[in-house]
């Protein structure tokens, strides 16, 4: 079934790893803790888990704004050189 899958999509290239990866790291970005992730994916340690916790420019950007607001200043999150990547800093 998978190999029709991929055929239909003309992705050959897929395996079972990417299509794990991909629902995992969206686990991920569902604010799931590392616990939450190591228990979902059967990892016994933390480092395989944390390899799916790679931040995305739209996560990074909510936990800079959240932060503005916990600390209830209006200041505007400051951008890195190529206009999309928060630095995470104040301005």
């Amino acid at each position: 079934m998978f190999a029709r899958a991929r055929k239909a999509i003309c992705r050959d290239d897929l395996t079972w790893h990417d299509l794990r990866h991909s629902a995992m790291t969206l686990v991920a970005l569902t604010g799931a803790t590392l616990p939450e992730l190591m228990q979902r994916a059967g990892h016994s340690t933390p480092r395989a888990a944390l390899h799916y916790q790679h931040a995305s420019d739209d996560a990074q950007r909510r936990i800079a704004q959240r932060l503005t607001q916990l600390l209830g200043t209006t200041q505007r999150v400051s951008e890195g050189a190529d206009g999309a990547t928060p630095t995470g800093t104040l301005q």
